[in-house]
């Protein structure tokens, strides 16, 4: 079987995908590994998408995403 990655950001949709084995991962996730390998400013892209959207995301997740995108909040 390929390797498979699913893309998702609904917590029951994710929870049902990870109960059958299946790697999961969200919107965020997918922009700081893109900020970690430096093809996008992750900061910028989550300052501009706080202050322009609707963007909700527990701060736990975004705390996490942080130190993934190899970056710190401030």
């Amino acid at each position: 079987m390929p390797e498979v990655l699913l893309l998702m950001d609904e917590r029951r949709g994710r929870r049902l995908a990870e109960s059958f084995g299946l790697p999961v991962a969200g919107t965020i996730n997918i922009l700081a590994l893109a900020g970690r390998r430096g093809l996008l400013d992750f900061h910028h892209v989550i300052s501009e998408s706080r202050e322009r959207t609707n963007f909700h995301v527990r701060e736990d997740v975004i705390a996490k995403a942080w130190v993934l995108a190899g970056e710190s909040e401030t």
